[in-house]
């Protein structure tokens, strides 16, 4: 729980991806038993943003006194697929955004 309120981290990744229908479908559709598509590693970029509420305490009315934080993350990256160019559609890159919010606490061992 430190008093740092915004945390900025850019990231840079290496990923792939595998592609295939659900195993039910390939027993229905034998046409389908082929069908698969394998990805190269690509690479990916990102940045993350953090933002961290203030430090409250909880009520008195509890048994242990805790130390409540919130925050929320946003998170973009870019993802440059690595499938081959045969492929119609998939030989682009891909974005995604994310929105994540959440808190955490802890107790305090001694009153405050």
């Amino acid at each position: 729980l430190g008093k740092k309120r915004i945390n900025f981290t850019p990231f840079v990744g290496v990923s792939a991806i595998y592609i295939s229908p659900q195993w039910e479908d390939t027993q229905n559709y034998t046409l389908l038993e082929n069908v698969e598509l394998n990805s190269d590693a690509s690479w990916n970029v990102g940045i993350s943003l953090n933002f961290y509420s203030k430090v409250f305490k909880t009520p008195s009315y509890f048994r242990k006194m805790s130390l409540v934080q919130g925050v929320l993350k946003l998170k973009y990256t870019y993802y440059q697929t690595g499938f081959k160019k045969e492929y119609y559609g998939l030989d682009g890159a891909m974005h995604q955004a994310t929105i994540a919010f959440g808190g955490f606490t802890r107790r305090v061992k001694r009153s405050l």
